[in-house]
C-alpha cells in the first residue's frame, strides 16, 4: 500500500485517520459530474477530469515521517504508486495523487468532493484535467484581465465580494491590467469556478486559471554526435557555371550546415539530395552578417550561456520558472539530461561564427537572449515539460521589456490562452520602441491540418510567421511512417510538419547541427549534435534570417519583416501559396537584398486595398495567405478576446450620398468599414445566431472614401482548429437611386431682336451625355422658349457634356456639374449652316444665293437661308453667313 507523508500536519493527519475511512462509493450517487471548461480568445474550452491524478495543494513529501494512508480512506486512489511533485523547481507546492484504475469520471468527481467535505489538512483539494495529450493541473491560483487603469478599489472590493486575493499584479502591457488572484479557503468554489465567474462577470475583459501543466515535448529527429571527420567541400554537377560568393566562415562544422549552403555534401547519404535546395545564407552575408544591436530570444527550456560557441553572444538571461536571471537547464538529472532543445535552438539562429570552432549562426552578429519557461519532468514512465501560464507570460513580458528584437517560440502548448496571446501581441505592437518585436512559431510535427498553438496565432497577431519544415531534397518534410505518404529523401520518416492557413513559409527543417550541452550533458555525448529536426529548429533559423533582415533595415516594422520574408522566397510545394509550405522556401539573400519573388496576397494591406468604383459589386477571392498588420483598426463587434485572421482590404467613395448594403460569406467572416479617419462606421460578426457571414448597411456620405476591412474569426472560435482554405464573398450595393437634377439650358440666336419673342421659339438638337463614358443621357429635339431656353429633367447628379444645335446653326457643346435644378448656358449658336452639316461653307452660300431676295410665300422662299427668322432672304441673312464662313461646330456625339 502507498504511503504519504504530510510533514506540516502530520498530528492533524493522524487524528482525522478515522474519519477518512469512506468508501467513494458514498459519494457516487450523490456526485455531477460538472460542465467543464475555462475560456480563451473569448470561447469556451472543454475539459476532461483526469483519469490518472487528482491534486492537493501544501508541502507534502513521499519519504518516511508521519505518515497517513490516504488509499485506506478514499478507495479511487490508487495504492501502488507514489505521488508527483512536477512544481518543485518552479516553487509551487502541490502534489499529484494517482488515481485507481478504471474509475468513472463520476467517481472522479466524487472523489474530488469527498476529499473537500473531509476537510483535510492541505490548503486545496482540486481536479487535474486531460486535455489534448497534456494535463492541466488546477492549483488555487487564477489571471484576470481588466480594462487598463481600472481603479485598483474597485478590483478590491470584487475580490472581497468573491473570496479572492491578489497574488501580485503581473505587467499586461495594452492588454489591461492583469492580476495574479488566489482563491481563499472558505470561498466554497476552485480557482476554474471563479475564474469563469470573473470571465463572464463583465467587470474583468477575461480570466482563466494560471494552469500548472504538463505536456508532450515536440517531436524531434534522433540525436545523432557530430561526426569526427568534417564534411568536404564536393563539387556540384554544373559548379564551374556558378559564381560563388567570397565570404566562408571559418567554423569547424561550417560544411555540414546544408541548410545554409547546400552543395550536396550529404549525396553520399541520400543520392537525390538537389543542389542549392537552402536558405542562401552564404550569399546573403556577403551583403550583411548581422548586428550585435539585433537581439534574438529563445523562448524554451533554457541555454547553457557558458557554451564556447555561445557564450559571447548572451544578454539580459532570464528564468521565467524561477523567477531569477539563470537560464540554464540543470535542476536536477532529468533536467540535465533532456533540457537541451533551447541550445540547440540558440546555436541554430546565432552562434558564434568565423570563430574557428564549432558550427555557424544564420545572423553571425544578433545577440541571444535565452528565456527559461519549461523544463523537463519524468513521471514514471514518460517525459513532460511543466510550466505554468503565469511563466509564459513572465518569460515574454521579459522579452518584450528587454528589447528583444525577435521571438523565437519553438515551444508548443495544446492548450490555448488569452492571457498568453494578449503577451505575445503585446510584444508584436509594442515591442522594439513601437516597431514591433517579430514573432516566429513552429507549426509542429504530427503531420495533420492542424497548426500546433501558440504557431496558430501568427495570422492573427502582427508581425508573426508560423513555419513548416523542407527537405535537402526541396519538398516539404512528410511522416511516411504514421502515414500512406512517401519520403525516400530523409532518414528520419516518423513525423512530418503540419499544415494551415496560419504558416508564412519553409525552410530546411532536418540533419542539421547545432550546439548542444557541454560534455556528458544534453542529448549526446560532445557539445555539438550533427542531427537535429523538426519544426521547432526551423523557427531559429527563420529568426536568424528576421536578424539578418532587421540588421540591413533596422527601421522596419515587424510586419515589413515579415512581408519581406514571405515576398522574397523561393517555390517549393507550389507556385504561390499553399497551406503545406506558405509561401514557399525561405531565402535570406534575397531578403536582405530586396528581391521579391511574389506579390503576396493583393490586398493584404490598407494602402493597397482594391478600389470599388460604382455599384453592385461583387468578388470572390482566396483570403489563405493574407495575415493581420499592426495597423488594421479594432473591429467593433468584437470582444478584446477575440482576434481576427487572414485581413483583406476594399475601399470605396460614392458619387452621391447613399445606403450601402455590404454583405460577406464564404466562413466565419467579420468585417467593418471605417471612415477617412479609421473611425468605426458599422461592424457585423454573424449576421443572426448560428449564422457566421456578416452583414451591416451604413449611410454613406458622397465623396467620402470608406474603408471595409473583412477578416476570418475561425481561429478565435475553433481554438484547437486551423482554418480552412478560405473562399471570401464580398458584395456591395445600394437601394438608393441616384439622385436626379435638371439641366435648365438656354441658348443665344444671332440676328434675332431681343428676346423674349417668338423668333426665339426654335426646335434644338440636344445632347447630355456623362463625362466619365457610357451612353447619352438625353439625345433629342426640344422646342425652346420665348427667349432660347430649355430644360432636361430628370438627369443623375453628375458632370455632363451638352451640345446644343440649331436648323441652320453650328453646334456648340459646354461641360457643367448638374446638382438639383441647374441653369446652363450653352453660349451663342452661329448662324449659316443651310445644309446642316455642322459647317458654314460654299454649299451653304449656293442656297442663300438661290432664295435671295424672296419672301416667306414666295416662289424661291428657303427657311433654310433665312437665318434671322424675319421671313425674309436678304442681305442680313447674307452677313450672318459671311461673318461665320468657313466655320464649323463643335461635332455632335
Amino acid at each position: 500500500m502507498g504511503v504519504w507523508i504530510l510533514r506540516a500536519h502530520g498530528a492533524a493527519w493522524m487524528m482525522l485517520t478515522a474519519l477518512l475511512l469512506i468508501s467513494i462509493s458514498a459519494f457516487g450517487a450523490a456526485a455531477q459530474t460538472p460542465e467543464l471548461y475555462y475560456y480563451a480568445l473569448g470561447e469556451p474550452v472543454s475539459l476532461a477530469l483526469s483519469a490518472r491524478y487528482v491534486a492537493i495543494g501544501g508541502a507534502v513529501a513521499p519519504d518516511g515521517g508521519q505518515a497517513l494512508a490516504l488509499t485506506a480512506a478514499f478507495t479511487a486512489l490508487e495504492s501502488d504508486a507514489l505521488p508527483l511533485q512536477p512544481g518543485i523547481h518552479a516553487g509551487m507546492n502541490f502534489t499529484l495523487l494517482p488515481l485507481a484504475g478504471g474509475t468513472s469520471e463520476r467517481e472522479r468527481a466524487a472523489l474530488v468532493d469527498a476529499m473537500r467535505a473531509a476537510a483535510l489538512p492541505v490548503e486545496w483539494v482540486n481536479p487535474v484535467f486531460e486535455r489534448a495529450g497534456s494535463l492541466l493541473v488546477l492549483t488555487d491560483e487564477f489571471l484576470a484581465t481588466f480594462p487598463a487603469g481600472t481603479p485598483r478599489t474597485g478590483i478590491d472590493a470584487l475580490n472581497t465580494a468573491n473570496g479572492v486575493e491578489i497574488a501580485r499584479q503581473i505587467d499586461g502591457g495594452a492588454a489591461g491590467d492583469v492580476y495574479l488572484l488566489r482563491v481563499t479557503a472558505g470561498t466554497g468554489v476552485d480557482a476554474l469556478t471563479m475564474a469563469n465567474r470573473y470571465h463572464t462577470g463583465g467587470v474583468a475583459l477575461h480570466a482563466e486559471p494560471n494552469w500548472a501543466i504538463l505536456t508532450q515535448p515536440p517531436t524531434v529527429d534522433a540525436f545523432e554526435a557530430m561526426p569526427t571527420e568534417t564534411v568536404g567541400a564536393a563539387a556540384a554537377p554544373g559548379a564551374q557555371f556558378v559564381v560563388e560568393p567570397q565570404y566562408t566562415p571559418n567554423d569547424t562544422y561550417y560544411a555540414n550546415g546544408w541548410h545554409m549552403n547546400n552543395y550536396q555534401q550529404f549525396v553520399q547519404y541520400q543520392s537525390s539530395m538537389v543542389y542549392d535546395a537552402d536558405i542562401d545564407a552564404k550569399e546573403a552575408w556577403d551583403t550583411q552578417r548581422g548586428s550585435a544591436s539585433v537581439i534574438i530570444a529563445i523562448l524554451d527550456d533554457g541555454v547553457q550561456t557558458s557554451h564556447p560557441d555561445l557564450d559571447d553572444k548572451i544578454v539580459f538571461p532570464y528564468d521565467a520558472i524561477g523567477g531569477d536571471t539563470d537560464p540554464q537547464p540543470y535542476d536536477d538529472a532529468i533536467t540535465r539530461d533532456w533540457d537541451a532543445l533551447g541550445t540547440h535552438l540558440a546555436g541554430l539562429a546565432a552562434a558564434e561564427s568565423d570563430n574557428s570552432q564549432g558550427i555557424t549562426g544564420v545572423c553571425h552578429a544578433c545577440k541571444i537572449m535565452p528565456i527559461r519557461i519549461h523544463y523537463s519532468y519524468f513521471d514514471g514512465a514518460d517525459r513532460l515539460l511543466f510550466t505554468t501560464i503565469e511563466a509564459i507570460v513572465a518569460g515574454i513580458n521579459w522579452a518584450e521589456d528587454n528589447g528583444a528584437a525577435v521571438l523565437n517560440n519553438s515551444w508548443i502548448d495544446p492548450n490555448p490562452s488569452t492571457t498568453v496571446a494578449d503577451a505575445l501581441r503585446s510584444a508584436s505592437v509594442n515591442g522594439r520602441g513601437g516597431l514591433g518585436s517579430v514573432l516566429v512559431f513552429a507549426a509542429g510535427n504530427s503531420y495533420q491540418f492542424l497548426v500546433s498553438w501558440p504557431g496558430k496565432l501568427a495570422s492573427v497577431l502582427p508581425g508573426a510567421i508560423t513555419v513548416g519544415a523542407s527537405t535537402w531534397c526541396d519538398t516539404v518534410k512528410v511522416d511516411s511512417v504514421n502515414t500512406p505518404e512517401s519520403d525516400d529523401c530523409t532518414t528520419d520518416h516518423g513525423w512530418g510538419n503540419n499544415w494551415g492557413t496560419e504558416i508564412g513559409l519553409s525552410a530546411p527543417g532536418h540533419f542539421l547541427p547545432s550546439t548542444d550541452l557541454t560534455g556528458t550533458d544534453g542529448y549526446v555525448n560532445g557539445d555539438y549534435t550533427g542531427n537535429i529536426g523538426g519544426t521547432s529548429v526551423v523557427a531559429p533559423i527563420v529568426a536568424g534570417a528576421a536578424g539578418l533582415v532587421l540588421s540591413q533595415n533596422p527601421g522596419f516594422t515587424n510586419d515589413q519583416v515579415r512581408d519581406r520574408l514571405l515576398t522574397s522566397t523561393d517555390p517549393l510545394h507550389t507556385d504561390g501559396y499553399d497551406t503545406a509550405s506558405g509561401w514557399g522556401r525561405l531565402n535570406v539573400q534575397k531578403a536582405v537584398t530586396n528581391t521579391i519573388t511574389n506579390a503576396g496576397t493583393p490586398n493584404d494591406h490598407l494602402d493597397s486595398a482594391v478600389s470599388i468604383t460604382t455599384l453592385p459589386y461583387s468578388t470572390s477571392q482566396t483570403v489563405v495567405g493574407a495575415f493581420t498588420d499592426r495597423t488594421d483598426p479594432a473591429l467593433a463587434c468584437l470582444t478584446s478576446s477575440q482576434l481576427v485572421s487572414n485581413t483583406v482590404w476594399f475601399k470605396f467613395t460614392p458619387a452621391y450620398t447613399m445606403t450601402v448594403n455590404a454583405f460577406t460569406f464564404g466562413y466565419n467572416t467579420v468585417m467593418g468599414v471605417y471612415d477617412p479617419a479609421m473611425t468605426s462606421v458599422a461592424c457585423n460578426n454573424d449576421v443572426a445566431p448560428g449564422v457566421t457571414w456578416s452583414q451591416f448597411n451604413f449611410t454613406a456620405v458622397a465623396g467620402t472614401t470608406y474603408s471595409f476591412l473583412i477578416g476570418d474569426l475561425t481561429p478565435a472560435s475553433n481554438p484547437d482548429g486551423s482554418s480552412p482554405p478560405a473562399q471570401l464573398v464580398f458584395s456591395l450595393s445600394t437601394t438608393t437611386p441616384p439622385p436626379t437634377g435638371s439641366l435648365n439650358g438656354s441658348v443665344l440666336l444671332e440676328g434675332r431682336p431681343a428676346p423674349p419673342d417668338p423668333v426665339w421659339s426654335v426646335p434644338l438638337h440636344v445632347v447630355v451625355k456623362p463625362t466619365s463614358g457610357g451612353a447619352a443621357a438625353f439625345d433629342g429635339t426640344i422646342t425652346t422658349g420665348l427667349s432660347g431656353e430649355f430644360i432636361v429633367s430628370n438627369l443623375a447628379v453628375g458632370e455632363y457634356d451638352i451640345w446644343a444645335k440649331g436648323a441652320h446653326t453650328l453646334s456648340n457643346r459646354v461641360t457643367a456639374a448638374i446638382s438639383g435644378e441647374t441653369p446652363v448656358s450653352v453660349g451663342t449658336l452661329k448662324e449659316g449652316d443651310a445644309n446642316d452639316d455642322n459647317t458654314v461653307g460654299i454649299g451653304d452660300f449656293s442656297i442663300l444665293a438661290a432664295a435671295f431676295g424672296s419672301t416667306e410665300g414666295g416662289a424661291n422662299y428657303d427657311a433654310r437661308a433665312d437665318f434671322n427668322a424675319d421671313g425674309a432672304v436678304n442681305i442680313a441673312d447674307f452677313s450672318l453667313l459671311a461673318a461665320n464662313f468657313g466655320q464649323s461646330g463643335v461635332a455632335q456625339p
